[in-house]
């Protein structure tokens, strides 16, 4: 039988689908239909296509057909079958009255006649209902037709017993064609009636089934987008672990440094004690002899030339000591940043779409409806900075009473509760795991 090579690819797909079910690319990895015979050796030769792009195609299709049950795809593949235009055809070579070569093909709907170089195109038919009667004489077949004035078509078997198989199968198609035409009994229309159910029910319980595997999708996809959260936070909380141990061998390194530039100062603070002694005996002594003279002079120049020296190393730690203890601040604030960025992601992870509200400086006062106290909590964390933190526009709230006051009294907005943690001379607001756990107290009171 004829088919192209895309219905091919097609009939294919339905035949995996009956025989294997849903496509899963968990266990129908590349190369499961290696070891399956599904196209003609003439489609595949016709093209210049491997075996793992002809794979491809049919796995294609057959992520189309999911759901669909293996007596559905077995239909599915029959209705595209029988449209074929070699489908349900018997040949048989015959010869007509010149000799020449032809194709006779008997199926459900007539004769056909065919040229010996194309089987698929007829050349002359004869419907069911325009043949009056079909005999044959020894090689000889007559086809009359029901039209009295058309002459009747005459060829030749190479053998009688090719013509007896013409008959029976031109009698038991046309039995079957009468049959098709006459309505049906009531045994029939019965065994229809319950197939109608048969069917009706096997829908059902697909629609359920299928319910059932949309619902075990989600779940699992929600399922997978916690444990992808989880696995984020865990490699956040390792690389927060990692900044933490770099700052304290920061701060370690700070504390050495600042303990020798703590021995260079009192080293320091000793030389220039024995350079004032020495310069004190100087002037003491100004009638002793002119030898021991030059020989305290040269003495204290030797020593304020190690006083310099040790000035400069003191310079030069007490800048180092300095640049560390700027990078030592700036480590500390980036971790109170981290770990203030990890609490308002454990509640970012909880709050429902349904619940998040536009940004603050988008939306006045009056228009803010009852709002879970997470919602501003989102668009805190997606700020680009950590400086400040407003509950309303205009309203700035620094101190942790007054944010308690203003989500006690005021009910129907969100109240949101500050710390402040100062560092040195800048002070900024940030969220603590304390705060975290008493603002949840209060949104479940409220």
């Amino acid at each position: 039988i004829y088919c192209p090579p895309e219905t091919s690819v097609l009939l294919a797909s339905y035949a995996v689908q009956a025989r294997h079910g849903d496509y899963n690319k968990t266990t129908h990895t590349p190369g499961f239909l290696v070891n399956d015979r599904l196209l003609p050796q003439r489609v595949i030769d016709q093209h210049k296509m491997s075996k793992d792009e002809w794979e491809n195609s049919i796995t294609t299709w057959w992520q189309e057909h999911r759901g669909m049950l293996r007596e559905d795809a077995m239909m599915e593949y029959l209705k595209i079958a029988q449209d074929l235009e070699m489908y349900g055809v018997n040949y048989f070579e015959i010869r007509n009255k010149k000799g020449t070569e032809l194709w006779l093909g008997v199926d459900a709907l007539g004769l056909n006649i065919y040229e010996k170089d194309d089987r698929l195109t007829p050349k002359i038919g004869f419907p069911w209902s325009e043949i009056r009667n079909i005999s044959f004489n020894d090689r000889k077949f007559i086809i009359k037709p029901i039209d009295k004035k058309a002459p009747d078509f005459v060829f030749f078997a190479p053998r009688v017993r090719i013509n007896k198989r013409i008959l029976a199968l031109c009698m038991g198609n046309h039995e079957l064609y009468m049959r098709r035409r006459k309505p049906d009994t009531i045994d029939v229309q019965q065994m229809k009636a319950q197939a109608r159910e048969e069917k009706n029910a096997k829908q059902q319980e697909r629609e359920k089934l299928q319910l059932a595997l949309a619902a075990r999708e989600r779940a699992e996809k929600k399922q997978q987008e916690y444990e992808d959260r989880i696995r984020n936070m865990q490699e956040e909380m390792e690389r927060s672990q990692a900044n933490l141990i770099e700052a304290q061998d920061m701060i370690r390194r700070l504390e050495e440094q600042l303990k020798q530039l703590q021995a260079a100062k009192d080293d320091l603070e000793q030389r220039q004690n024995e350079l004032q002694v020495m310069i004190t005996r100087l002037e003491e002594t100004k009638n002793m002899e002119a030898a021991e003279r030059a020989k305290l002079e040269d003495e204290i120049r030797m020593k304020q030339e190690e006083v310099h020296k040790i000035q400069e190393e003191v310079s030069v730690k007490d800048s180092e000591t300095k640049r560390l203890q700027e990078e030592v601040e700036e480590a500390r604030r980036k971790q109170v940043k981290r770990k203030v960025c990890m609490i308002l992601f454990q509640l970012v992870c909880l709050v429902p779409e349904e619940c998040v509200d536009p940004p603050p400086e988008h939306r006045t006062r009056k228009h803010f409806p009852r709002c879970t106290v997470k919602a501003p909590i989102y668009y805190y964390l997606l700020s680009s900075t950590l400086n400040v933190y407003r509950i309303w526009p205009g309203a700035i709230v620094s101190k942790f009473t007054r944010a308690q006051t203003h989500a006690a009294t005021d009910k129907t907005e969100c109240g949101i509760l500050i710390l402040s943690l100062y560092f040195q001379e800048n002070a900024k607001n940030y969220f603590t795991l304390q705060v975290v756990q008493k603002l949840n107290i209060l949104t479940r009171l409220n």
